[in-house]
């Protein structure tokens, strides 16, 4: 073994790894899932762990940077909202908040959980 090769190992040693449990039921569905799973890792010749890795990551390619739509951030004093923006907040602006007459918690199909409801001002 040469010295490069020993140092390597040294280094794989001294790498800490992180264990994730991961669980299925023995509903039919999961359990199918999971032979669906191995069926492909075998014939893949793929460890579990390189499984999962490649499963993470494509999930996360595929999901970020997260909703394409315009950030929240973008709408400040400084810049003016859209037409489009500004025809949704009309309403709002030309209203009042009252307290939500049957404000049931954080669910309140009324208010959305905020407390208050928007009324049309006179």
């Amino acid at each position: 073994m040469s010295l490069i090769n020993k140092e390597r190992k040294k280094e794989r040693k001294k790498t800490e790894r992180v264990g994730l449990n991961f669980y299925l039921t023995n509903q039919e569905e999961d359990v199918e899932l999971l032979d669906r799973i191995e069926t492909l890792r075998h014939r893949d010749r793929w460890t579990f762990t390189r499984f999962m890795k490649e499963a993470c990551l494509e999930y996360v390619n595929r999901h970020l940077p997260g909703n394409p739509a315009l950030p929240l951030t973008h709408w400040t004093e400084n810049e003016p909202l859209s037409p489009a923006a500004q025809e949704k907040l009309s309403p709002i602006q030309n209203s009042k908040q009252t307290p939500c007459p049957d404000h049931s918690g954080d669910r309140c199909r009324h208010c959305g959980g905020l407390g208050f409801v928007y009324e049309e001002a006179v």
